[in-house]
């Protein structure tokens, strides 16, 4: 279960410290431009996490939480990708 209430600055901290790359401008990415839906809308709303582009045969997904490991295993298990995530506040 992820905790919620974590801060903005929390979740920075945790992503520097997984080595998450912090991505802001979100409207760059394949995915986003050509509006591919690679899981189902409800999965990505309630975990907020976002697919932005297949990258080396990976899955760049954007997700807000970097301490939610549980929501990477089911992506995996979703797609049959490896999963790349990438740090993007709320």
């Amino acid at each position: 279960m992820v905790d919620q209430s974590a801060t903005s600055e929390e979740g920075f901290l945790l992503a520097k410290r997984f080595g998450l790359k912090p991505v802001y401008d979100l409207s760059t990415y394949a995915f986003i431009t050509k509006k591919v839906r690679k899981l189902p809308y409800n999965f990505v709303k309630q975990k907020l996490i976002l697919p932005l582009e297949e990258k080396e045969g990976k899955l760049v997904v954007a997700i807000s939480h970097p301490y939610d490991l549980e929501v990477l295993e089911e992506i995996r298990c979703m797609t049959g990708m490896e999963v790349e995530e990438v740090f993007c506040p709320e």
